[in-house]
């Protein structure tokens, strides 16, 4: 999960919104990295324990500078993407969906949800790569939202 989406607080008063993890290495010594993430202002008290958990999943990340970034498809052993482990990941998901104990009301909505969430991932994924368009998640939200009430 990208890290906007896991820690928004931080990412709202982030400076460095387009910056990849790697840019914000400042010294690496041996196992020790410094960070500068570009927050515009200090965290409330009750925002340290995120920004502490933010930090430790950098920390525990291995970045290697002056290389390529790669990407993995972490649901496949091979870490290659495939069609096959794309629908054995999502069934999975799907298949402990339908077993929350969900609302009586809205359960339509509920169950309807992880498909439409996928579809609209995938339209703008389709968008973006073959139609140059730029991704915002204000439009995946409001064609999600097309999908699940009209």
């Amino acid at each position: 999960m990208p890290l906007l989406l896991s820690y928004p607080r931080q990412f709202q008063v982030s400076m460095k919104k387009e910056a990849f993890v790697a840019d914000c290495v400042v010294v690496v010594v041996g196992d020790s990295t410094t960070w500068d993430l570009g927050f515009r202002k200090t965290f409330y008290d009750w925002e340290h324990e995120s920004v502490g958990r933010l930090m430790s999943k950098i920390n525990s990340s291995h970045i290697v500078i002056d290389t390529k970034d790669t990407m993995v498809w972490i649901p496949a052993e091979s870490k290659t993407f495939t069609v096959q482990s794309c629908y054995k990941h999502f069934g999975q998901i799907l298949d402990i969906w339908s077993k929350l104990k969900l609302p009586k009301k809205g359960k339509k909505l509920w169950l309807t949800l992880p498909r439409a969430v996928c579809w609209t991932t995938w339209k703008c994924c389709n968008d973006t790569i073959f139609k140059g368009k730029v991704f915002m998640v204000s439009g995946a939200i409001l064609v999600l939202k097309g999908l699940l009430f009209f």
